[in-house]
């Protein structure tokens, strides 16, 4: 289990919770929780806490992002990464609470992803 707090005096604190319970033959259950801000100076907490999930790789993720102000692109591309790469490896993926102008970003984030090279993997946080 990863629990990232971090606080800032520019920013609320963001808070990231993941962990994956081993459920036997049901197989592997994921959880993502963002809650605070998602900014520039806290999306590679988030990047971590990706790469600890995709290492679980879980057959099924829920991640609530309902407490969750993501205010960077980078962070959008990080959760889309995530969800498109355990999709692809099979696993049903949820984003929960994702809402406005976020819903939309993550649309057109993946959208663009699809245009990738195939192989291409790296996400900045930019």
């Amino acid at each position: 289990m990863l629990l990232v707090t971090e606080t800032t005096e520019r920013h609320r604190t963001l808070s990231i919770e993941a962990d994956v319970l081993d459920l036997g033959t049901a197989g592997r259950h994921g959880r993502l929780v963002l809650s605070g801000v998602v900014h520039a100076e806290s999306v590679d907490d988030l990047a971590r806490a990706v790469e600890e999930m995709l290492l679980a790789d879980p057959s099924d993720l829920v991640i609530d992002v309902s407490d969750a102000d993501i205010q960077t692109a980078g962070g959008m591309r990080l959760i889309s990464r995530l969800r498109s790469t355990l999709q692809r490896r099979g696993a049903s993926v949820v984003v929960d609470g994702l809402r406005g102008a976020s819903a939309g970003v993550l649309e057109a984030t993946e959208a663009f992803e699809r245009y990738l090279r195939p192989g291409d993997t790296t996400v900045s946080a930019a």
